[in-house]
């Protein structure tokens, strides 16, 4: 825990650093935080209440972003600025952390649990909670891809939500691209993924990943197969 809504049980600094990470706009901004915090666990709710109640402990600078609620929230209604869509924790709490107009995808984050979706069908009144766990993420090295390598998984969660997940990055010099997975395929928590794919838009390999793997951080050598036959796999740790 960084701060309660007092602040008092985080020590000194507490509530400036729970502003910290709710208004950061950069993953990492949003994991020194947390790491300095010794904090592995976060848990999400509404983010309009965080997005208000914290702004006065935010850094120096930091734009106004308040979200569209209900008629009362807060005194009456309030409205959503561009800069609370580019906060990690709404993009996590909204977007379950995948890439966008408002940044690249969140992958050092997995979603452990939740509660029942609300508002379905309007986001600005959803009132679930959301557990997401700050993980080292698999560092999965592809060799062998033509182009920039996409790695997508299946997400269910434990309330029943269903959606995609997926990360990309380009081959460097060397020819290696190089993601980082933050979701073990199995259950990671009450929510059960499964096996990945790794393509490159012409051929595509499967690759379960194991929760040492994601809490551990280790690396992972993978060449894409040829047509989209399998390719073996093996594991070391990070130095």
């Amino acid at each position: 825990m960084i701060a309660s809504p007092f602040g008092t049980e985080g020590g000194a600094g507490a509530l400036e650093d729970t502003a910290r990470f709710w208004f950061a706009t950069d993953q990492r901004t949003a994991e020194e935080v947390l790491a300095r915090r010794r904090a592995g666990l976060v848990l999400l709710a509404q983010p309009v209440t965080e997005a208000v109640g914290l702004h006065p402990f935010a850094p120096a600078g930091t734009p106004t972003a308040i979200v569209r609620v209900r008629a009362g929230a807060h005194g009456g209604p309030v409205r959503d600025t561009d800069a609370f869509w580019r906060m990690v924790p709404n993009r996590l709490y909204f977007h379950d952390g995948l890439a966008s107009s408002d940044g690249p995808a969140l992958d050092a984050f997995r979603l452990v649990w939740e509660t029942p979706t609300t508002s379905p069908e309007n986001p600005a009144l959803e009132e679930r909670w959301m557990l997401v766990e700050r993980v080292p993420g698999a560092r999965v090295r592809v060799s062998g891809a033509r182009g920039t390598v996409t790695a997508t998984v299946r997400v269910e969660t434990g309330a029943g939500r269903r959606f995609t997940w997926r990360t990309e990055a380009s081959p460097d010099a060397g020819g290696v691209a190089t993601l980082r997975l933050p979701y073990a395929s199995g259950y990671n928590g009450s929510t059960r993924v499964s096996e990945w794919t790794l393509s490159d838009g012409s051929s595509a390999t499967p690759l379960v990943v194991h929760d040492a793997h994601v809490r551990e951080g280790r690396v992972l050598e993978l060449r894409l197969g040829a047509g989209g036959a399998p390719s073996a796999a093996f594991t070391r740790r990070r130095p």
